[in-house]
């Protein structure tokens, strides 16, 4: 009977030990993915100002474009500018 109280006791400290193990583990892992959202979040804010950018830079040569064709403008050549100085 003795034994039997002694296994008992001996597994029910190995199992609170195991417990305790597992607890830190999760509030490390935790801690971790809190960091990580954190820093997804950053890169998402980063990913969605570079994206507004290149839609930027790309309007750029259709407005050249649109300047060209539709308002008959054109780059003036160097003997066409005009520069006035005060």
């Amino acid at each position: 009977m003795r034994l039997l109280w002694i296994t008992l006791l001996s597994s029910v400290l190995v199992s609170s030990f195991f417990l305790i193990q597992v607890s830190f583990e999760v509030r490390v892992h935790y801690q971790q993915l809190q960091s990580l959202r954190v820093d997804h979040q950053q890169l998402a804010t980063r990913h969605g100002q570079l994206q507004l950018e290149v839609g930027a830079l790309q309007a750029l040569p259709l407005v050249e474009q649109m300047a060209a064709l539709d308002l008959n403008m054109y780059v003036p050549a160097k003997e066409e500018l005009i520069i006035w100085l005060k």
